[in-house]
C-alpha cells in the first residue's frame, strides 16, 4: 500500500487536472493534497466498497458525500445506476473528482487561519463541513498532517500546519 500511496500523486494529477480543466476551474485541491487525502484514509485501491459499507474507495468517501460531491461516475456509467456509487468510490479517479467536487462546493475555513487549504480539506473530509473543528488527533487527521509533512520538506512548500 505504501507504494501505491507513494506514486499516487503524479497519477491523481494527470486525472483531475483534465476534470478541473472541464469544468473552467483551476485545482481547488493541490495534487500533494489529494496525494495526503488518500494517504490519511488509507488509499486502498485493492479493497472492492461492499454492499453496507459506510466509507469506501482509496478516500473513504460515503454515499451522502458522493451525492454531494454530484455524482461523479466512472466513464459509461450513470450516476443513476444503483451500484454508480460504490463503482465510483472503487476507482481512484472518480473518487478524486468527488473529493475535489466536495471541496469546491463546501469550502470552510475550519482551522480559523484566515484561508482555506488543505489542512481544512483534511477536517472538512474527515469531519464534515459543519463539524469541521472536530478533534484533530483521529488517526487519519495525523496521517495526513505526516503526510504534509514529508511534503512540505520535500518540496519546500510554504503552507503551514497547526500544531
Amino acid at each position: 500500500m505504501a507504494t501505491t500511496a507513494r506514486h499516487l500523486t503524479p497519477l491523481l494529477l494527470l486525472i483531475v487536472s483534465p476534470f478541473a480543466a472541464s469544468q473552467g476551474e483551476g485545482l481547488v485541491v493541490s495534487e500533494q493534497c489529494l496525494h495526503c487525502l488518500c494517504v490519511a484514509n488509507g488509499c486502498d485501491t485493492e479493497k472492492v466498497c461492499g454492499d453496507g459499507e459506510r466509507n469506501c474507495g482509496p478516500f473513504q468517501i460515503s454515499e451522502p458525500f458522493w451525492v454531494d460531491a454530484y455524482k461523479p461516475v466512472i466513464p459509461g456509467d450513470l450516476p443513476t445506476d444503483l451500484r454508480a456509487f460504490q463503482r465510483c468510490a472503487d476507482d481512484i479517479f472518480c473518487s478524486a473528482k468527488a473529493v475535489e467536487a466536495y471541496m469546491g462546493r463546501f469550502p470552510k475555513d475550519c482551522n480559523g487561519d484566515g484561508s482555506v487549504d488543505c489542512m481544512d480539506f483534511m477536517l472538512i473530509h474527515q469531519h464534515g463541513p459543519g463539524a469541521c473543528g472536530g478533534d484533530r488527533t483521529v488517526a487519519p487527521v495525523l496521517r495526513f498532517i505526516a503526510c504534509w509533512n514529508s511534503i512540505k520538506e520535500a518540496n519546500s512548500t510554504t503552507q503551514t500546519l497547526p500544531s
